[in-house]
């Protein structure tokens, strides 16, 4: 396997570095003290390279089996998770990263975790919601909904948004505590991970292509 960073303008490739594990996972961009790095995760490690030449800054040995999710970025913490291995909480510290702590109850396959200062979100394929402390990796509460998750939880506002596999749209508050606000049905069924701009959600069912419109309260 390969990465690759192209020009935006042209589309020419800028460099090109081999990995050699593979991953079904997205990489982020996110700054830090030491300024913009791409994170990314495979089957083995969660690393870390220079956006412009592609030199890779760090990698550290964390994880295990074909790896779905992206990784997340919060608080100066960087968050993975695979169901074949673990969730864990990276702590930079400049360019010697070490993690924070480690979690091995339910996990995700392919839902990308979602991380605030204060919280991290897992979902699972067999439909177990999770939220983890951000600093501890304590589970502060658990939820199940009717069906798996394989779409991402996103955050707007102050509301997380989940997308269940039976087509419902979950919204809750979040807390230390469960605090569901809303359910959403789309009438069929979804996989995919809901986009939230302007005071709505757009999300592709299996059929049809939707657009909800939010109310002030995010509902």
């Amino acid at each position: 396997s390969k990465l690759y960073a192209l020009e935006a303008a042209t589309g020419k490739t800028a460099w090109e570095v081999p990995r050699s594990d593979i991953s079904w996972s997205s990489p982020i961009c996110v700054n830090t003290e030491n300024g913009v790095q791409l994170i990314l995760a495979n089957s083995k490690t969660v690393d870390a390279y220079d956006p412009q030449s592609g030199r890779r800054l760090w990698t550290l040995d964390c994880m295990g089996g074909e790896m779905g999710p992206s990784p997340a970025f919060a608080g100066g913490m960087v968050y993975a998770a695979n169901e074949n291995a673990a969730a864990v909480a990276i702590r930079l510290n400049g360019n010697q990263p070490e993690i924070a702590w480690e979690y091995d109850g339910d996990l995700p396959d392919t839902a990308s975790p979602l991380a605030t200062d204060r919280y991290v979100f897992l979902a699972t394929s067999y439909g177990l919601l999770s939220c983890l402390d951000a600093k501890t990796g304590e589970k502060l509460w658990e939820a199940e909904l009717d069906y798996g998750c394989y779409a991402s939880p996103v955050l707007a506002g102050n509301r997380v948004y989940a997308m269940d596999s039976g087509g419902v749209l979950v919204i809750f508050e979040p807390g230390d505590t469960y605090q569901p606000v809303a359910e959403i049905s789309l009438g069929e069924k979804s996989d995919c991970t809901p986009a939230i701009v302007g005071g709505r959600i757009y999300v592709r069912g299996k059929e049809y292509l939707y657009c909800i419109v939010l109310n002030q309260d995010g509902t």
